[in-house]
Formats: structure tokens, sequence, C-alpha cells
């Protein structure tokens, strides 16, 4: 990981203490998730995780996840979503299909 994560202010609100020793990510390989590996195999496809419980507080989170080019290297931007938050949304809009 390249820099910090970044989190939203109902998310830095409602941290858990507990999970304050897991914050600093900087410099962490996430090269082992499948999100990653599939993203590195199809370039500027976003991809999806399944559900699954964050390692930075008590949730299931559900990441995207997409590799693009920029300064001649080859990175994987990725973003942790709320899967309480995103699931019900996801099964509305395939509902209205």
């Amino acid at each position: 990981q390249v820099g910090s994560n970044l989190q939203s202010r109902r998310e830095q609100e409602g941290a858990d203490a507990r999970f304050a020793p897991l914050a600093d990510v900087a410099g962490a390989n996430w090269g082992a998730r499948h999100y990653f590996r599939r993203a590195v195999l199809q370039p500027g496809r976003i991809q999806k995780s399944r559900p699954y419980l964050s390692l930075s507080g008590p949730k299931t989170c559900i990441t995207l996840s997409v590799s693009v080019w920029f300064a001649g290297a080859q990175h994987v931007l990725c973003a942790d979503l709320d899967a309480s938050l995103i699931e019900p949304l996801a099964a509305a809009m395939a509902e209205a299909e």
C-alpha cells in the first residue's frame, strides 16, 4: 500500500478504539487478496469482492478494485464499502431491472 487509508467522517466518529493498532496500513501488501489479483489480471475492469470481515473494524465490507497504469507503472486502486449499506442497494437495483 502506497499511502494511508481514507475514511469518511462517519467511519472516523464511529471507530472502535480496539482496532486502532490496525489503522496504519501504509506499506501493506494486498497482493494475495483475490480482488487485487483479479484487478491485475484484468486491467481497467472493476472487480468486486465477496463480503468479508473488515480488518479495520467490526463490520462486513466489500472491496472494489481496479488496475490502472500511472507514471509508467501498474497500480491497483481499492475502495472498501460497508456491506450493510451496499447489499440492500444492489438487491433493490437488481429487482428494478
